[in-house]
């Protein structure tokens, strides 16, 4: 079984997710709950997320295999980190936040 991963910002794109995962993935929309988009610290043209209660994110979720995963991790960079979220449709997954 693979793990899934929620993305909110660029990897919605069903293009820029098959160049960085170098093959197609289909994603279905999902949402965060109690967390909200923010410009990146560092990179500030692009997203992360933080708890806000009351908040929700739009993005979606897609299955991922651990080269999947290396490949995103390259893509992010050390300026983002994985954590576990429960996302509104009950599933588990991954997501980006700030490092």
């Amino acid at each position: 079984m693979s793990d899934l991963m929620f993305v909110y910002g660029t990897l919605v794109s069903n293009v820029m997710r098959q160049a960085v995962l170098n093959h197609p993935v289909e994603a279905q929309k999902d949402s965060l709950r109690n967390y909200v988009k923010t410009p990146h610290t560092y990179f500030d043209v692009y997203p992360t997320i933080k708890k806000e209660q009351g908040g929700v994110v739009d993005g979606v979720v897609f299955p991922v295999n651990w080269q999947d995963k290396a490949c995103l991790d390259r893509y992010e960079t050390e300026h983002y980190k994985k954590i576990k979220v429960k996302l509104e449709s009950g599933k588990v997954a991954f997501a980006y936040i700030e490092a």
